[in-house]
């Protein structure tokens, strides 16, 4: 199947399938260094533009400021889009019972370089989960903050849910034949809803952040290294690598929104400052407090404070 350039993408031609092939044998294709040199650079920016966020949450022990709504999109969006590669590339995987093991690991470079951001963001939706914090707690509505808790575990188990199903369907496909029309069609319904995810992925958390007037517990770093990562990814899928349009148009759209709100995070960091860059008034000593450290202990020390006040109160009648 011929691969979509870029200059002859066509929105109306997404589901047309080729049956042409640029030489006839997929298992000769070779890979240019370009290509590993840019796949190996955006896997390991990929992945550390992901640690300031995850030190962020673990550091601070609370996801207050960070949309989980965004995250588990997110999370639907990369899963999608790696179904949606290696359908496209199936019969580039069955070259891997002929050809040697580095050959096979070029052939899935692609895939690789995908999987690395799907690998993050699931990390990070397990802290958000394990250090699940709202406005709705900082304002006293404890019970509202636990029921959305609940609906955030929820998504999770549906999430897991449709992914296998999406995992189970392909497979199903892919055993009967997968060079077919059909097969290539459901791939590209999947690219095409990864791409839509993709778009409305990053409009929670600009929402949240234009409420918040603060990037609160956001990383400004993870936004500032994956803005241009996301154009870098599509210059090497769909400009060195040549993929299908529908694997690489969703991070086109995905870089113009992590720059509005990179905009918006220095903005309003800029004008509100805030040290911690976690979103809440400095002055407070309650809310510092509590956010910085361990609630448990702060508790503690704020009773033995308040023991060693009584004390010396005390002391000073006497």
């Amino acid at each position: 199947k011929k691969k979509m350039e870029i200059s002859e993408f066509n929105f109306f031609n997404l589901f047309e399938v080729s049956d042409d092939n640029d030489d006839g044998d997929p298992c000769n294709d070779e890979v240019p260094i370009s290509a590993f040199i840019l796949a190996a650079f955006l896997m390991l920016g990929i992945q550390i533009s992901y640690l300031p966020q995850h030190y962020a949450i673990v550091k601070n022990r609370t996801s207050f400021g960070v949309s989980w709504i965004t995250i588990m999109m997110s999370n639907y969006s990369s899963s999608l889009l790696i179904i949606n590669a290696i359908i496209l590339q199936w019969e580039t995987l069955v070259c891997c019972k002929t050809v040697s093991f580095g050959k096979c690991n070029a052939l899935l470079l692609s895939v690789y370089q995908l999987s690395v951001g799907w690998i993050n963001t699931m990390i990070m939706y397990i802290f958000i989960l394990i250090w699940f914090e709202t406005e709705k707690s900082r304002s006293g509505n404890i019970v509202g903050e636990r029921f959305e808790r609940l609906i955030a575990t929820e998504a999770h188990v549906l999430y897991i849910i449709i992914t296998t199903a999406c995992c189970v369907a392909a497979g199903l496909l892919l055993s009967d034949d997968y060079t077919s029309d059909g097969v290539i069609i459901f791939a590209k319904v999947l690219g095409i809803l990864s791409c839509v995810l993709n778009i409305i992925t990053w409009a929670p958390q600009i929402y949240k952040t234009w409420v918040m007037k603060s990037p609160g517990n956001l990383s400004l770093l993870m936004v500032a290294l994956q803005m241009p990562g996301s154009l870098l990814v599509v210059i090497l899928q769909g400009v060195i690598l040549k993929e299908d349009v529908t694997t690489w148009l969703g991070y086109l759209f995905l870089g113009f929104e992590q720059g509005i709100l990179l905009v918006m995070c220095i903005y309003f960091r800029k004008n509100r400052p805030d040290p911690n860059n976690v979103g809440i008034n400095f002055d407070d000593e309650d809310e510092k407090g509590k956010l910085l450290g361990n609630p448990i202990d702060y508790e503690l020390s704020k009773v033995n404070n308040n023991d060693n006040a009584s004390e010396d109160d005390k002391f000073d009648n006497s």
